[in-house]
Parts: C-alpha cells; sequence; structure tokens
C-alpha cells in the first residue's frame, strides 16, 4: 500500500499535541522568566547566536501589551470572532 506524503502529514498533524504557549505574565518580571525559558527551548531547537541574541535584546512594552489585550475581537467568542471575521471564506 503506498502512502502519500500529505496522508502522512495529515496524520501527523492529527496527532500531535496542541501547541502551548508559556504565559509571560502580566509584567516585565514574568516576560523575563518566560523570555529566559524561550531562550532554553530555543537553543535546544537549534536557534542559533543570532537570533539568541535578537531575542535577549527584546524589551517588555507595557504599552503594546495593553494594545494587544484591549483589541475588541480578542473579547469575543471563538464563533462570534469568526461570523465576524468572515471564518468560513479564510478557512475552508
Amino acid at each position: 500500500m503506498r502512502i502519500s506524503a500529505f496522508a502522512l502529514a495529515l496524520a501527523a498533524l492529527c496527532l500531535a499535541g496542541p501547541a502551548t504557549a508559556t504565559p509571560c505574565g502580566d509584567s516585565a518580571e514574568g516576560f523575563d522568566a518566560w523570555k529566559r525559558d524561550f531562550a532554553r527551548e530555543a537553543a535546544s531547537a537549534g536557534v542559533g547566536q543570532r537570533g539568541l541574541a535578537a531575542l535577549a535584546a527584546t524589551q517588555y512594552a507595557q504599552a503594546t501589551i495593553n494594545a494587544d489585550r484591549n483589541q475588541r475581537s480578542f473579547r469575543l467568542s471563538y464563533p462570534e470572532f469568526c461570523r465576524k471575521r468572515g471564518c468560513d471564506a479564510i478557512v475552508q
């Protein structure tokens, strides 16, 4: 029996666990802890020194976090978000 690459990729996606993001917290202290953990994960995944240095140079920007978390579309349930944003046209 011959299995296509598409079928294998689809099976791998179905069997993979959910992707979860480590929360960065609600403060610079939480971000710094997240950044340390993420740097370890990135290094073990093969990210080079240039990428790790770029990550190390990042800073917690409270104004950006506030703007992101106050977006109206993120206050909607998933079905409401899809109705408003047209998920049926995007995801087929």
